[in-house]
């Protein structure tokens, strides 16, 4: 009897009232029934209390966990109006997080959906003017990615960055190349000659920064990689 009353004011605390009010009145009535009745009957009727009891609980859970599942994905998006949703688990208004936290969720992968769409044709827009040159088939993996039915999702955040990532590569790399020829003009004297090396190497950066400046970068990574190799130990002589 006293173990009956404690699971019931456990569940009346956590909400049972809310989620289910005719179930938790139907328990009570059955123990204050059986508070009038023979031990033999008062023993029947606690049974069924238990059982009534039992299910309650079970559904009770499940309802909770689920309820809980929504809301973790409403938070995982970044939205949970003043609380609501919350407010709604603690006081056992499990079917208010049912019935309205799947059509919020709706309305937030979509809103995410049409934003990470535009971000990606905004990232294809900019490697476009870099030239068709400029990362194909990262280009042409964001493009499919756009024709593609129904959300986008994750795929969008991975095609994106890996666009992104490759831009801003490509942005450092002319940084670099435009400071290499910058320093190349920098370090000639004004007295030098028609044949000085530095000059004739400083003319040559200069013309191939007008021809092809992603030839340029990728002859300054090419030097840059052979300058390494004035920095190795010499190597030990044979006796």
């Amino acid at each position: 009897m006293m173990d009956l009353e404690r699971r019931l004011d456990r569940l009346r605390e956590a909400g049972l009232q809310v989620f289910d009010g005719p179930g938790l009145r139907f328990v009570e009535t059955l123990l204050l029934r059986a508070a009038t009745l023979t031990p033999e009957e008062a023993r029947r009727i606690h049974a069924r209390a238990d059982e009534r009891l039992q299910t309650l609980e079970e559904s009770f859970r499940a309802a909770n966990q689920a309820a809980v599942a929504l809301l973790t994905e409403v938070l995982t998006l970044g939205a949970d109006p003043e609380g609501r949703f919350e407010n709604a688990i603690s006081m056992g208004d499990f079917s208010l997080v049912k019935n309205e936290a799947p059509r919020l969720l709706t309305r937030l992968r979509s809103g995410l959906d049409v934003a990470a769409r535009a971000r990606v044709q905004r990232l294809i827009d900019q490697a476009d003017t870099k030239g068709a040159e400029f990362a194909p088939e990262l280009r042409d993996a964001a493009r499919r990615l756009l024709d593609a039915p129904g959300p986008i999702g994750a795929s969008a955040r991975e095609v994106g960055d890996a666009l992104g990532r490759a831009m801003y590569r490509d942005a450092a790399e002319h940084a670099r190349t435009t400071v290499v020829v910058a320093r190349a003009h920098d370090r000639l004297s004004r007295d030098h000659g028609p044949y000085n090396a530095e000059a004739i190497a400083a003319q040559v950066l200069s013309r191939f920064e007008t021809l092809s400046p992603a030839y340029l970068r990728v002859m300054v990574g090419w030097l840059e990689d052979l300058s390494i190799l004035r920095h190795l130990p010499e190597p030990k002589r044979r006796r």
